[in-house]
Parts: C-alpha cells; sequence; structure tokens
C-alpha cells in the first residue's frame, strides 16, 4: 500500500512540476508584450495583478500567501483521505495544484501574479495566465468527477435495492 501511494505521490509531483515549469515559461516568454491576436477582444498583454482571481483582495499580498498555502496543505490532505484512484479526479487534483503552486510561486517572489491573457468580454475585461487555465478546468473537472461518482454510488444502491425486491414489490431479504 505505501509503494502506491509514494509512486501516485511521485507522479503527481512530476506532473505538478511540469505545469508549474510551463506556466513560469510562458509568464516569461510573454512578459512585457502586446499583441492583439482577435483585434480588441483577446490580446496577450502582461500585467501585473496584486490581488487574486477578478483583483479580489487586491494589494493582501501576505494574506494571498498564508491562504494559498494553508489551501495547499488542506487539499493535500482531503487527496489523501479521499482516496479517489479515478484518472479525472487524478488529472482534476493536478492542474488544481499545479495551479496555486504557479501564482503562489509568483506572489512570493514578485509580489504579484503575472498574468498575460487578455479578454475583452462585454460584461467585464478579464486578466488571466496559465496557472488560472489549470486551476479553473481542474476545479470544473474536479465537480464533475464528485458528482459523477455520488450519481454512480446512488445508482448502484437503487439497483441493490430493486434486486432485493421480487416482481410484486416486496423485499425478499425479510
Amino acid at each position: 500500500m505505501k509503494k502506491k501511494v509514494l509512486l501516485r505521490y511521485s507522479i503527481m509531483f512530476l506532473i505538478v512540476g511540469a505545469l508549474v515549469g510551463m506556466d513560469i515559461l510562458t509568464k516569461v516568454l510573454f512578459d512585457n508584450v502586446n499583441i492583439k491576436v482577435l483585434g480588441d477582444f483577446f490580446v496577450l498583454l502582461s500585467t501585473k495583478n496584486y490581488g487574486a482571481g477578478l483583483g479580489i483582495l487586491s494589494g493582501q499580498t501576505v494574506l494571498l500567501i498564508v491562504l494559498s498555502i494553508v489551501f495547499l496543505i488542506g487539499f493535500i490532505i482531503f487527496d489523501y483521505f479521499y482516496k479517489n484512484n479515478n484518472t479525472l479526479y487524478f488529472i482534476a487534483i493536478n492542474l488544481i495544484l499545479a495551479g496555486a503552486i504557479g501564482n503562489l510561486i509568483d506572489r512570493i517572489f514578485l509580489g504579484y501574479v503575472r498574468d498575460f491573457i487578455y479578454i475583452n468580454l462585454p460584461f467585464m475585461p478579464y486578466y488571466f495566465n496559465i496557472a488560472d487555465v489549470f486551476l479553473t478546468f481542474g476545479v470544473i473537472l474536479l465537480l464533475i468527477e464528485i458528482l459523477f461518482k455520488k450519481n454512480k454510488k446512488e445508482k448502484i444502491t437503487v439497483k441493490a435495492k430493486d434486486e432485493n425486491r421480487n416482481e410484486h414489490g416486496k423485499d425478499i431479504n425479510k
């Protein structure tokens, strides 16, 4: 059992490390850029984000660092006890960890997060980076996995109950 856990976390370490490396590389490559990809709608435009998503808690760098570290520790503990070997779940947690670590590294070493993707939505302009993409897709995949697993358990429970009934609907185990 311990070998399985060690192998799982070794693989996670490598995947998360590669994804964090990709995040840092893109932040370096797109530093000080202003490239219109799709007019004013989609622009590669480097900016500094001193807050969390959408600028929430702007200027609260220390708080965001502490919250990120607490989140990472809590999430790793959750993963350890959740014991899910599903591939979708594994991909989700790797994306979430990589995104959180990528932005945490920026906050610790720079005091802000480097964003370089700008999408001018009609209701709100939005800046983000690859770590944010990892976080977003990771959370979506995790929600799908958790909701699907719940539905799967409910279907198994209903099927088991149905198998314990005869053709007249009476419980055959009584």
